[in-house]
């Protein structure tokens, strides 16, 4: 505000002096203004001659002192970072994607379901308890959680087949071939006759070790 009047004031000074030199080209506006400002009040005027007043006290304001209006001021800080928004609402669900094939389900493979049980096909936790494959060839096959329990699979060859958890519990495997076989997690019971012929209650209830 102190500046806004000083501006004023000195708007006025340069004004008078202008009215004085009016008819003289040659004349120039003060770069200074001497004002009067009451001790008591700190009203300020400008005299245009003489000296302030005991009451007064003399003020000079230089047009540096000035604000110079439409002037551009100096970039302030960044301001702080405000917070956080809150999050907006949840979109809509989307489509339903397409259904997927479905899946193998457990039995004899595709290629092998024509009931015949042979060799290279795939059977998946297949019961085959009580089956007759006497001389029959499982070789290549793979065969997983598979049910023989209490068949005859004398001779049978499974060479070179995956036999993964297989259930041999009252089997007979006399003369059976698991040359190459993988042949894994078997399980066994003492009335199981294993491929040396000998029954399982022989080997400790076991055929593991006695199967080549």
């Amino acid at each position: 505000m102190k500046k806004i009047i000083a501006a004023l004031i000195l708007c006025t000074a340069i004004s008078a002096s202008y009215s004085i030199g009016q008819h003289s080209s040659a004349t120039a506006a003060p770069s200074s203004v001497r004002l009067c400002a009451n001790k008591k009040t700190g009203v300020t005027i400008y005299r245009s001659s003489g000296n302030c007043r005991k009451t007064e006290r003399s003020i000079t304001i230089t047009q540096s002192d000035v604000a110079v209006a439409g002037a551009t001021g100096p970039q302030g800080p960044t301001g702080a970072t405000g917070p956080q928004g809150t999050a907006g609402p949840q979109g809509p669900t989307g489509a339903t994607g397409p259904q997927g094939p479905t899946g193998a389900t457990g039995g004899i493979s595709g290629s092998c379901s024509s009931g015949i049980i042979r060799a290279g096909c795939g059977y998946y936790s297949e019961d085959l308890s009580g089956i007759d494959l006497a001389g029959g060839s499982l070789a290549g096959s793979n065969l997983q959680t598979v049910n023989f329990s209490n068949a005859n699979l004398k001779g049978v060859s499974f060479r070179g087949a995956n036999v993964q958890s297989p259930n041999f519990t009252d089997a007979d495997l006399t003369g059976a071939d698991f040359k190459f076989a993988n042949l894994q997690n078997p399980t066994w019971s003492n009335n199981t006759i294993c491929p040396d012929g000998r029954w399982a209650l022989m080997h400790s209830g076991t055929c593991t070790g006695y199967t080549q």
